[in-house]
């Protein structure tokens, strides 16, 4: 029903903004790459097979996916973009969602809120005179 991987996936890019990060990898099976399109990322052909590879066993095929703009989502799909940007003003909140294969609604309730999320903790402090930057 494809419950198990939309709503999670988007909840990620939520929170990985929370976080400060401006990228995001993920891995995914073969059937779930059609929703990390739809959030934006794009299938990471620079590993494995054209992206693909064997994860983590021998008869399970997973993609890997890139995420290049967590913060503006440029490359989601706008009706998945919307609903981002919504849970980013609304990180507590419960909302029938529709199944993306079925007519089947669910109502999702959304805690994306972390409490202890530091924007900054990520971000790297480079010391321009050790590393010969100049401006």
């Amino acid at each position: 029903m494809g419950i198990g991987s939309l709503f999670p996936s988007r909840a990620s890019v939520v929170i990985a903004e929370q976080l400060g990060l401006s990228t995001m990898f993920s891995l995914c099976s073969p059937t779930t790459v059609r929703f990390n399109k739809w959030i934006g990322s794009r299938v990471f052909t620079e590993v494995g097979n054209s992206g693909t590879y064997y994860y983590p066993k021998l008869d399970l095929l997973a993609t890997a996916v890139f995420l290049e703009d967590v913060k503006g989502l440029s490359n989601a799909h706008p009706r998945e973009r919307e609903k981002m940007f919504f849970l980013r003003k609304n990180l507590q909140c419960s909302i029938r969602e529709k199944s993306p294969f079925k007519n089947i609604h669910v109502v999702v309730n959304y805690d994306l809120k972390i409490p202890s999320a530091n924007d900054q903790e990520f971000k790297l402090k480079l010391n321009e005179e050790k590393i010969g930057v100049s401006y």
